[in-house]
């Protein structure tokens, strides 16, 4: 495998100033004195719920399990086959009139250049201009859903691809693993649903693998058969009530550095 081408408190203050002010008899009497009216106590309010994505499989911006992974270091050679199983994701706060969520994966770090990609004696450059590959779509998720359940979408690696379409979980959508085994006769095929990392072994970057989940106040989407994510945003435009994001870093070179829990 070459790569993985494949983020008010409103504290109402209420101050009241009532003054009165006695007769003024011909005898002149003095003023009385102006009635002091001490502030109306304000009821107390409830913060609003912030809309959060948490994983038990990796922290935020921490490293992604090889369990995770499409990909994996080999015992020999660069590259074995992992075992592909989705993360398990977690959500809370949601909007009150939220009626379904959608999840994507993206890699932002994909080579745009394929030159040097897994080529022994050379390396692709940390300073290469990059591209976006997607790794995980998964559309009209109910709304009563506060979360996947690790391998919930995929538990292993399917040749030619997990069927996209509904699923218990939710609607597959197709990720960019189709594109990228097009012309492997043993692989082709529609990759639907989550297909894990599998960054070039010899990248200098570490991969950054963002999972968004959006809120959205319909309970399907418009998006039609074997949709791409480019399907799913067109039909999530003016839909979205909230979104929030974790991130996963993954390396298969061995020259890179990752955070401890690899």
């Amino acid at each position: 495998m070459r790569i993985s081408v494949l983020r008010s408190l409103v504290v109402f203050g209420l101050s009241l100033a009532v003054f009165a002010c006695g007769p003024k008899p011909e005898s002149v009497a003095p003023e009385a004195e102006p009635t002091q009216v001490s502030e109306a106590p304000t009821a107390p309010t409830a913060a609003t719920p912030v809309f959060a994505v948490s994983s038990s499989s990796w922290d935020d911006g921490g490293p992604i399990p090889q369990t995770n992974a499409f990909c994996i270091p080999a015992a020999e050679g660069h590259v074995g086959m992992g075992t592909n199983i989705n993360p398990e994701i977690g959500w809370s706060g949601a909007p009150e009139d939220t009626k379904s969520f959608a999840i994507v994966m993206h890699d932002p770090d994909v080579p745009s250049a394929l030159d040097d990609v897994n080529q022994e004696g050379k390396t692709v450059a940390e300073d290469l201009e990059r591209i976006t590959f997607v790794h995980w779509i998964l559309v009209d998720v109910p709304a009563s859903t506060t979360g996947i359940q690790a391998g919930a979408d995929s538990d292993a690696i399917t040749p030619k691809g997990k069927p996209p379409g509904p699923t218990e979980v939710g609607n597959r959508g197709i990720n960019d693993y189709t594109k990228w085994f097009a012309a492997d006769e043993n692989m082709a095929g529609d990759y639907g649903g989550y297909d894990g990392p599998c960054p070039p072994w010899n990248d200098e970057r570490v991969h950054h693998y963002v999972t968004t989940v959006y809120a959205l106040d319909v309970e399907t989407l418009e998006v039609g058969e074997k949709f791409t994510l480019d399907a799913a945003r067109a039909a999530m435009e003016g839909h979205v009530l909230a979104q929030a994001s974790i991130t996963g870093l993954y390396s298969l070179n061995p020259s890179v550095t990752l955070p401890a829990g690899q």
